[in-house]
């Protein structure tokens, strides 16, 4: 039949219909010459819903310009050309979606980091024109160039450069916090008219939150003159609040696991950690007094403030028994006691009862009977000692 006639010249010629092919994907996916080697620049599309620009002349020559993620369309090169970097325009298309025109990819990619380089207090307009021309595009590439190098192209001292660096690493820094703090906002706060998570992202930015943290600490006032609601900044303050608390417990030692424990029992912050003494808090959490005790140091040491005192696995089980053994002292009693750091009875006996009354909450009276107690037993056992 027809059909198979067509198909037999097909396969017979199977070879040179597919390197045909592959030339013309290759061709469409070209955008011109890399700034930096002379080699072509091609879009690469991964399975991952990544997508950039690099150049064939890799791993020689590693100059790459990302894109956003696929989600945002798929880049597809125009035929649109820039008279400047002599490359074709790209666009992102997504169905259903105006397409995205991205431009010169070159030319966007240096706008993109302007601001960035812009945060730079000691670079002048002069020093970034001359990173251009030497193909140092980002705040990344500066602050990973060598200072004998940037020392040469910009013509400065080398301490100079070393500053020039070092201001670079901070950007990187301060760049990051904000990416988290975007992050967070995108995922907590869905778009609506008028109040894009791009918008209130620059707001936060202008009123100094630059990070997770800074928004954990954010004045409910300003989250309503964005067009926050009461709730949704409840949401967003509280999340915030769980966020920057998880980094600073990870990064003071704690393990994710044991972080995790803490979280379920009510423990967010560092002031959570330190609100009363370990045995205290290994009680209600679950865990073992000598792994509290570690953590709630760790805690303490990432502070700046000194840790509570230590006991042993045996201090805190004999004194428990003896402080269950008092009349009318019950197991809550003994959680407030310990939460202030009584842990057995000589610290109770030796203790000012006012001043236990107040950071427990228990009577100042019942304290003093508790006292009597210890004190009439430690009488006894005196008087029972046979000196011989």
């Amino acid at each position: 039949s027809m059909l198979h006639s067509v198909f037999d010249q097909l396969e017979a010629h199977g070879d040179e219909i597919g390197s045909e092919i592959m030339e013309q994907t290759a061709e469409e996916m070209t955008l011109g010459p890399c700034p930096v080697c002379g080699r072509d620049l091609r879009i690469r599309h991964l399975r991952n819903q990544t997508q950039f620009i690099g150049c064939t002349g890799y791993p020689e020559c590693t100059f790459n310009i990302g894109l956003p993620m696929a989600m945002w369309g798929r880049a597809l090169r125009t035929d649109k050309h820039c008279p400047v970097h002599g490359l074709h325009h790209v666009k992102l298309v997504r169905k259903g979606s105006r397409p995205w025109e991205i431009g010169c990819p070159l030319c966007h990619h240096i706008e993109s980091n302007r601001e960035a380089f812009s945060l730079m207090p000691s670079l002048t307009p002069a020093h970034r024109e001359t990173l251009l021309s030497h193909h140092i595009y980002t705040i990344s590439e500066m602050a990973n160039t060598e200072p004998e190098r940037l020392s040469g192209i910009l013509d400065v001292p080398d301490g100079e450069a070393r500053n020039l660096i070092r201001e670079a690493e901070e950007v990187l820094t301060l760049l990051r916090r904000r990416s988290d703090c975007r992050k967070l906002v995108r995922r907590m706060l869905a778009p609506k008219k008028g109040r894009s998570p791009a918008k209130i992202i620059r707001s936060l930015q202008e009123a100094g939150i630059n990070d997770v943290a800074g928004l954990a600490g954010a004045d409910p006032a300003l989250l309503k003159k964005l067009g926050i609601t009461e709730k949704e900044a409840d949401s967003l303050l509280g999340e915030a609040k769980m966020v920057e608390s998880e980094r600073f417990l990870r990064n003071a030692g704690i393990p994710a696991a044991s972080i995790k424990k803490y979280f379920a029992a009510g423990f967010f912050s560092p002031e959570d950690f330190l609100s009363g003494h370990p045995v205290w808090l290994s009680g209600v959490v679950g865990l073992s007094p000598d792994t509290v005790q570690r953590h709630v140091e760790m805690v303490a040491q990432a502070k700046g403030v000194p840790p509570p005192v230590k006991y042993t696995k045996t201090q805190v089980s004999r004194g428990r028994d003896e402080l269950l053994s008092i009349p009318g002292l019950t197991e809550p009693l003994l959680g407030q006691l310990q939460k202030a750091g009584i842990i057995d009875g000589t610290l109770l006996r030796a203790a000012d009862a006012a001043t236990i009354g107040a950071r427990t909450g228990i009577a100042e009276g019942k304290v003093k009977v508790w006292q009597a107690v210890l004190r009439e037993r430690e009488k006894k056992t005196r008087d029972d000692i046979i000196v011989i």
